[in-house]
């Protein structure tokens, strides 16, 4: 309670103010905290006589003369909720200091309250963070019925359905100074604390480099209007405040807390396929992404040997007809196969189109007007584009 960080920050202030020395002693008479430091960890005998009768002190010139170490000056009990937790001494003329001495003792409680105050704050968001940790990571199944007492700890609406929303933001993603990381991490969970979308605040908390987070929502705000609006406004606040990327993921609604894990996993996916599009977001909902996020769950190398089979000889071609073939592809498979529209948005014929169609046959051995070829070329561009290749030349290959 009456820790030395928190006695020396008495002395500071008092002293700033006063221009008069200033001890602080703790139970056993002990200088824990003073303005000149040699005192430190020395013993003071006027402050031991004041913690065990409980009253005022005061010594003067002619009395200190004849102690060992002993100063003129004014020591008084530091009280806090009943207790005496302390002394404070202030060196001076008796008569002088005498009349600063309770306020000095005043503001020392006022501080020791504030600390205890911001340490028990800084408790809660511990326990309310390893709640939200054990939520969003699916350990809060384990053992659902003592977690669900845990809840309590939130104090957060649960009495309708919850909107699981997952963030990533650039400017934490190569963050090396972690003093900073975290100044930046604390700084963001403050603004989303005081931030509301249609009335209601959220809860959430950093996994990783991930922010995760829970909206309570009405059945009938579930999407569009001034609900979806609200998570714009989020994205583009949290993008001014780090000053980089910012994609912000929706899921379903959650209506019991036991779906939330689930709802985590989809948005975390869709989080790091969609990040690897510039272009998209700031906001998107994490069902557009089902099908990219299915794929993701393969093994890394049964993807690419699908891939690398389906498109491989199209890939090893020249550089300026693969480009053309996997842009006619994307754009025809964008216009649900829909040759005029195809070739509209491409501005060719669509007598071209078709040929670089057939063309594209030819390579593959996918013919991609029929469904079946269609849904084996257009799995193997997802594939492909769900993988990371650290060169353009990798990428070629």
């Amino acid at each position: 309670m009456l820790n030395t960080s928190v006695a020396q920050s008495i002395v500071d202030q008092t002293m700033s103010v006063l221009n008069v020395n200033v001890n602080i002693m703790d139970v056993h008479g002990t200088v824990i905290a003073a303005g000149d430091p040699s005192r430190i960890a020395t013993f003071h005998c006027a402050a031991a006589d004041v913690i065990a009768t409980g009253r005022k002190k005061s010594v003067t010139a002619v009395e200190a003369a004849q102690l060992d170490s002993v100063e003129q000056g004014v020591t008084q009990p530091i009280v806090y909720k009943g207790a005496i937790i302390g002394a404070l001494g202030m060196t001076g003329e008796p008569s002088y200091v005498e009349k600063y001495v309770e306020l000095a003792v005043l503001t020392a409680q006022l501080i020791i309250e504030q600390e205890e105050m911001k340490q028990r704050g800084f408790q809660e968001q511990r326990v309310r963070e390893s709640v939200l940790l054990d939520l969003f990571t699916g350990r809060c199944l384990e053992d659902p019925e003592v977690f669900r007492q845990r809840l309590s700890f939130l104090n957060h609406r649960w009495d309708r359905p919850q909107r699981l929303l997952a963030v990533r933001l650039e400017a934490l993603e190569d963050q090396t100074d972690l003093i900073r990381c975290q100044q930046l991490k604390d700084r963001l969970t403050d603004l989303i604390g005081r931030y509301r979308i249609c009335g209601c605040s959220m809860v959430g908390c950093f996994l990783h480099q991930h922010l995760a987070l829970l909206l309570p929502t009405r059945e009938e705000e579930a999407s569009g209007g001034p609900w979806e609006a609200g998570l714009e406004d989020l994205a583009r606040l949290l993008q001014s405040e780090t000053c980089g990327r910012v994609l912000l993921v929706r899921d379903a609604l959650c209506r019991d807390w036991r779906e939330a894990p689930a709802a985590y996993r989809r948005a975390k996916g869709a989080l790091e396929i969609a990040w690897r599009w510039p272009d998209v977001g700031p906001v998107i909902a994490s069902e557009d992404y089902r099908s990219e996020y299915a794929l993701f769950q393969l093994p890394a190398q049964a993807r690419s040997d699908f891939w690398r089979s389906v498109l491989g000889r199209l890939l090893r071609g020249k550089a300026e007809q693969r480009d053309l073939s996997l842009h006619t592809l994307q754009v025809y498979y964008q216009n649900d196969m829909n040759v005029q529209k195809t070739a509209d948005e491409l501005f060719i014929h669509r007598n071209t189109l078709n040929m670089r169609l057939n063309k594209i046959r030819t390579y593959t051995g996918y013919a991609p007007q029929k469904f079946q070829d269609a849904f084996v070329l257009r799995m193997a561009m997802l594939l492909r584009e769900l993988e990371e290749p650290k060169t353009e030349k990798e990428r070629s290959l």
